[in-house]
């Protein structure tokens, strides 16, 4: 409850900060706890930093979490369903194949490189960050093999591609505390342009002749290739 006090005509004035304290949700707290790990590792993201950030009193930060070792619990379960879930679920909608992996590339891009970084570091360490470290990459590298799989690439194949994508962003974070994004782009576009080609191979060594390719795989292959060149 925000704290009153009473004013000479026998009002009572809210305590300041009070009001901006009762529109924050446990989004902002995420947000903040995420930008303190990205700053300075698990470390710095105290239950005092993170209510300094906000400008909160520690009772509003009570009020949405139990501890700070609670708060770290929904942090990361927070980070699982953005990353896992909720941005997998945006690009899934995409419905043309050339899209949806150019939104693949632009989202590997924006990432938030210097937080994901902390908790790969933090996951080194602590066996909860590193199991939802391992499902969140799981899940990444299952999404674009069955992709793949989709455009015809055999399983195989299709593995290794994904499992080379997550390398270069992984390997991206590890090069720099702050990522190139600029150099992270030039590295995923070869890598999109790799892609397309094994997927015109793949269409290529089907038992359909090439006339008979659907012109739907066509007309996506080609789109992907044209997405390289301006990405």
């Amino acid at each position: 409850m925000a704290r009153t006090a009473r004013q000479p005509n026998g009002s009572k004035a809210t305590r300041p900060g009070a009001a901006r304290e009762q529109r924050l949700g446990k989004a902002d707290y995420f947000e903040t706890g995420m930008q303190l790990l990205a700053e300075g590792g698990i470390n710095a993201v105290t239950i005092a930093n993170v209510c300094a950030r906000l400008h909160v009193t520690k009772g509003s930060f009570y009020h949405h979490f139990e501890s700070g070792p609670a708060f770290h619990a929904e942090l990361l379960a927070n980070y699982e369903e953005e990353y896992a879930q909720r941005r997998i679920q945006a690009v899934d909608a995409i419905a043309d194949p050339a899209s949806r992996l150019q939104a693949l590339l632009e989202r590997g891009v924006e990432r938030d490189h210097e937080a994901e970084s902390a908790l790969r570091a933090w996951s080194r360490t602590d066996p909860v960050a590193a199991e939802v470290m391992q499902r969140v990459d799981a899940v990444r590298a299952r999404y674009l093999t069955d992709f793949l799989v989709a455009q015809g690439v055999s399983d195989g194949d299709a593995r290794v591609q994904a499992d080379i994508s997550l390398a270069l962003v992984a390997g991206a974070q590890a090069m720099s505390r702050i990522v190139d994004r600029r150099k992270l782009h030039a590295m995923l576009s070869e890598n999109v342009r790799r892609i397309s080609e094994t997927i015109d191979r793949a269409a290529e060594a089907g038992a359909a002749p090439a006339a008979k390719t659907p012109a739907r795989r066509r007309s996506a292959t080609a789109a992907t290739s044209r997405t390289v060149a301006t990405a």
